[in-house]
């Protein structure tokens, strides 16, 4: 496998270590990589978008970001839905609601897509990691499932 050098930013550090924890980095690139946030326009999650952009674009990987413009679980779940349809190597979203979005977080584990959190959580057995900023002074913490 193919290191990558260079600091990955936001959401994309996340989903590389999700990646690679479920060995799904057998490739070195082209990975298909689909976050969804609580609700899109808020500027913690337009950066982490950011982030993830500038990621997939440095490590030849296709991203997508797609939500609600307003925090609504059922269209979260819709979105999700939606994402499996596409076949994506890798889910990351922030939940709206931990247990709404589990069943269909199941269907994506089961078929082999890394599904990864930040922000907030998913059910425990819904997601493969959590990564969480705790405070200004630490980057983030990140623990693996």
């Amino acid at each position: 496998m193919k290191l990558h050098t260079s600091l990955l930013s936001g959401a994309g550090a996340l989903l590389a270590l999700g990646l690679a924890i479920s060995g799904a980095s057998a490739k070195d690139s082209g990975f298909k990589i689909m976050m969804t946030p609580k609700w899109t326009g808020f500027p913690y999650f337009e950066a982490a978008a950011k982030g993830g952009r500038e990621a997939a674009k440095e490590l030849g990987d296709e991203f997508v970001y797609a939500g609600a413009d307003h925090a609504d679980v059922t269209l979260q779940v819709e979105t999700l839905q939606n994402f499996l349809t596409q076949k994506p190597d890798a889910i990351e979203l922030a939940a709206i609601d931990l247990n709404a979005v589990a069943p269909v977080l199941k269907q994506a584990r089961k078929r082999g897509i890394v599904v990864t959190t930040f922000d907030a959580d998913a059910a425990q057995d819904a997601c493969s990691s959590i990564s969480c900023r705790t405070s200004r002074r630490r980057r983030a913490c990140s623990t693996a499932r």
